[in-house]
């Protein structure tokens, strides 16, 4: 029997407790059996993460015993704007910004590190309805920072490629990505790896691909091979991007020399598709692209280099709002003025997005916001870049802020989020 009225219960889980975090939420589920069904009922989970705001999460590296860990997860904090008397040239984009603060939310593992000449190892994070993938060579884990609560994925055994030196450099043979499957309803991890790579190190001209897939939450755990495998290379350690019912990956260019678009992974049916890339004007550096699912539209920031590599670098971002199988529809959003870029190389990451700011981040270690200039038309947007660097971290157990050296913190590991209930 409930202990109130129905109409009541329905007012509360209507217009109450869909309005409260989720620490706030997991205290209440102690409160009556109803509060507890209402709270763990799929429906108010997900009309409960429809409701929430866009987050940013950051793992920053920090360098201790010669190895590069991520001690744990951080929501970082958006302070307030000024204008430096110094430089006031708003056009140009001067701007400092008040010191911030990051927040700790959920640890990473005792175990999430990787040698410092193996930093480029680390895989990126991804995220999911509040759900964070953690990927690594040695360790995959299933995080929800708002619950806390972490799944740890099976191990695999190696395979028969474990580079080392390669033509990947230390990227390693795998990729990871998660997403939602909408038939099932569950969430699923996949795992890309290279079974077999033969030929002269540097350009190998064979080579074998493997898809494995978990599903998170069920009752046995373990990986299952793909009916079919990857129809293309992908590249090692670029997680996937979930959008509209599927996980992307970046192709990889050096072993595929004409790129036909991105790797398109169905949760639904677990097939292989390619979403084709947006046409710029000049030939798509997928290597040097992002992808990013920004408030349901799908964004892609392109690389242009200057023709010497050394002159004003800038990005574009495509958006494309649907996968259409045949021909997706892709309209150009903005150019961002940035620092010179390099073929191959990934130095721009749209990661949220805001009312009237885009958090990117800038390789290797530089949080940026994008923000719209004064006096532009939409036709000629362009968005300066504002670095951020002087983050310190509070952990609200212990009361205390942690000021890393910025001389041993060689990385961010950075991605939106959403607070949710969704169970791992």
């Amino acid at each position: 029997m409930s202990c109130y009225p129905q109409h009541l219960t329905e007012l509360v889980s209507t217009e109450i407790l869909l309005r409260l975090p989720v620490n706030s939420l997991l205290r209440f589920r102690c409160v009556c059996k109803a509060w507890r069904d209402t709270i763990d009922n799929d429906f108010f989970v997900r009309a409960h993460l429809r409701a929430q705001n866009t987050l940013t999460v950051i793992a920053p590296h920090v360098k201790k015993d010669g190895k590069f860990t991520a001690a744990g997860l951080y929501r970082w904090e958006q302070g307030a704007k000024a204008e430096d008397d110094d430089r006031n040239d708003t056009a140009a984009g001067a701007y400092r910004w008040e010191r911030e603060t990051a927040t700790f939310v959920c640890p990473m593992g005792a175990d999430y590190s990787i040698p410092d000449r193996d930093m480029n190892v680390s895989h990126d994070l991804a995220h999911c309805d509040g759900l964070v993938l953690v990927p690594s060579d040695a360790m995959v884990r299933v995080l929800n920072p708002a619950t806390r609560r972490v799944l740890v994925l099976p191990l695999r055994p190696p395979h028969a490629v474990m580079f080392g030196s390669t033509p990947f450099g230390f990227q390693g043979h795998q990729a990871f990505g998660l997403g939602h499957d909408p038939r099932s309803k569950v969430y699923k991890v996949a795992r890309f790896f290279y079974r077999s790579m033969e030929g002269p190190m540097g350009n190998p001209n064979h080579y074998t691909l493997g898809m494995e897939v978990l599903t998170v939450g069920a009752a046995d755990q373990h990986w299952r091979e793909t009916a079919a495998p990857p129809p293309y290379p992908v590249l090692p350690g670029r997680t996937a991007t979930f959008f509209k019912d599927s996980l992307l990956w970046t192709v990889e260019e050096r072993l595929l020399r004409d790129a036909p678009g991105f790797i398109r992974f169905k949760l639904l049916y677990e097939s292989f598709g390619v979403l084709p890339g947006p046409p710029c004007s000049s030939r798509l550096d997928y290597a040097a692209a992002s992808l990013a699912e920004l408030r349901g539209e799908l964004c892609v920031c392109v690389a242009r280099h200057a023709p010497d590599y050394y002159g004003d670098g800038w990005h574009e971002t495509w958006i494309c709002r649907d996968l259409d199988d045949d021909a997706p529809r892709w309209e150009p959003r903005h150019v961002i003025e940035t620092i010179p870029t390099a073929p191959g190389l990934r130095c721009l990451r749209p990661i949220a997005t805001y009312t009237d700011v885009v958090v990117l981040y800038a390789e290797p270690c530089y949080l940026c916001r994008r923000t719209k200039e004064p006096g532009r038309s939409r036709e000629k947007e362009r968005f300066a870049l504002h670095m951020q660097l002087d983050l310190r971290y509070y952990h609200p157990d212990t009361g205390m802020f942690v000021e890393y050296d910025p001389e041993d913190t060689c990385a961010f590991q950075v991605t939106s989020y959403v607070p949710s209930l969704v169970p791992v």
